[in-house]
C-alpha cells in the first residue's frame, strides 16, 4: 500500500507537474504572500468540494491597485494560483479584477493538470469579490483607523516612536481589517458603533463572534488608549475624578499600585483598566483584547495596553518599567472628561 501510495505521488509530480513550470515556480516561492496590515479591501473565496480557500487584500487609490497581498490554503495548484493572481493585478488599473479569465490563471501557470483546473475557477470567483469591493463598490468598511491626536514622537522617552508608528499603523489597523471584514453581508452589525457592538456580543452570529471580540475589542481598546495620553501629560487628576479616586479606590498612591498591579499580574497579554460601574471606581484587568464593555464590568475611562507589542522595543520584558512610565503621559483631563460622561 506504501508503494503504491509513493507511485502515485511520484506520478503527480513528475508526470503531471513539471519542476520547471511556472506552476512549480509559483508554488515554492510564491508571490506577495501574507495579508496587508492597510489593506482597503480583504476578499475570500472558498471551494466546497475540496475546501481550498484563498484571501486576497489590497491597498488602492481608487484607480490602482498599489499593493496586494495573498493567502491561500489548500494544494499546490491553489498556492500557486493565489499567487499568479497577485502578480497580475498588482499596479495595474482596478478594471483589471473585472478582464481577467479563467483561461488566463491557467495559461498563466501553463496549464493545470485536468484535476487541479478548478482553482482557476476558484481565482475567478476572488476576483468577481475584488471587483464587488473596487469597483462595484457595494461595501463600505464598518469601520477605519482614527487618527492619533499628536504625533508618533510626542510621548518619548515614556514611549518611543517606533513604537507609536507600529502599534498604530500596523496593529490597530489589522484589527480593524479584521472586524470590516467578519462585519461583511451583516449590515445591521456594521452600523453600530465599535463599543455598542462589543457590549452585545450575544447578537453577534457565532460563526463570527470570535473574530468580532477579539479584533472588535481591539478596535475599541486602541481607539479609547490613544486619546487618554498626552505629551504634556503626567501629574494627576484633580477636581471630580479626583474625589472619586480618593473616596473609592482609597486615594491615587493606592489607585497606582492596585492598576500597576491589576497590568504585572496579566499573564501573557491584555490590558489594565480604570472603570466606572454604577457611579463607582475600579480596577481590573482584561486578557487579550476583551474589553470591560464585554462582561458588563464597568465602563473604561481609563487603559493600558500590556501586550509586548506596546513596550517590547523600548523595555524589552520590563512591563513594570513601561507601567511607571505611561503615567508620565497620561492626560487626566481627558480621563476626566470620560469619567464625567459615565457617572
Amino acid at each position: 500500500m506504501v508503494d503504491i501510495l509513493c507511485i502515485t505521488i511520484y506520478f503527480w509530480r513528475v508526470k503531471l507537474v513539471d519542476e520547471n513550470s511556472s506552476l512549480a515556480e509559483h508554488y515554492k516561492q510564491p508571490r506577495n504572500a501574507g495579508l496587508l496590515s492597510d489593506a482597503d479591501v480583504i476578499v475570500e473565496a472558498e471551494n466546497p468540494v475540496c475546501g481550498d480557500i484563498m484571501r486576497l487584500s489590497v491597498k488602492s487609490d481608487g484607480q490602482t491597485i498599489l499593493d496586494v497581498g495573498c493567502q491561500t490554503f489548500g494544494c499546490a495548484p491553489a498556492v500557486a494560483a493565489g499567487s499568479l493572481l497577485s502578480e497580475m493585478i498588482k499596479g495595474k488599473p482596478v478594471e483589471i479584477v473585472q478582464e481577467i479569465k479563467k483561461v488566463d490563471i491557467d495559461d498563466g501557470l501553463g496549464g493545470l493538470p485536468p484535476l487541479k483546473r478548478h482553482v482557476a475557477s476558484l481565482g475567478k470567483n476572488v476576483l468577481e469579490k475584488l471587483a464587488d469591493k473596487l469597483i462595484r463598490k457595494d461595501y463600505k468598511m464598518a469601520y477605519s483607523l482614527p487618527d492619533l491626536p499628536y504625533a508618533y514622537d510626542a510621548l518619548e522617552p515614556h514611549i518611543d516612536a517606533r513604537t507609536m508608528e507600529i502599534h498604530h499603523t500596523k496593529h490597530h489597523n489589522t484589527y480593524i481589517t479584521n472586524v470590516n471584514t467578519a462585519l461583511e453581508g451583516h449590515e445591521g452589525l456594521a452600523s453600530k458603533s465599535i463599543e455598542e457592538l462589543i457590549s452585545d456580543l450575544d447578537s453577534v452570529p457565532e460563526a463570527i463572534r470570535t473574530a468580532v471580540r477579539n479584533n472588535g475589542g481591539g478596535h475599541a481598546n486602541h481607539s479609547l488608549f490613544w486619546t487618554i495620553m498626552s505629551g504634556n501629560g503626567g501629574g494627576n487628576p484633580s477636581g471630580d475624578l479626583a474625589a472619586a479616586i480618593d473616596s473609592d479606590l482609597g486615594g491615587m498612591d493606592s489607585f497606582k499600585d492596585a492598576f500597576s498591579t491589576a497590568g504585572a499580574t496579566r499573564f501573557g497579554s491584555g490590558w489594565a483598566w480604570l472603570v466606572v460601574k454604577e457611579g463607582k471606581l475600579a480596577v481590573l484587568s482584561t486578557p487579550n483584547q476583551d474589553s470591560p464593555l464585554m462582561d458588563g464590568s464597568g465602563t473604561p475611562i481609563l487603559g493600558l495596553d500590556v501586550w509586548e507589542h506596546a513596550y517590547y522595543l523600548n523595555y524589552q520584558n520590563r512591563r513594570p518599567d513601561y507601567m511607571a512610565a505611561f503615567f508620565n503621559v497620561i492626560d487626566w483631563n481627558a480621563v476626566a472628561g470620560r469619567f464625567a460622561a459615565a457617572k
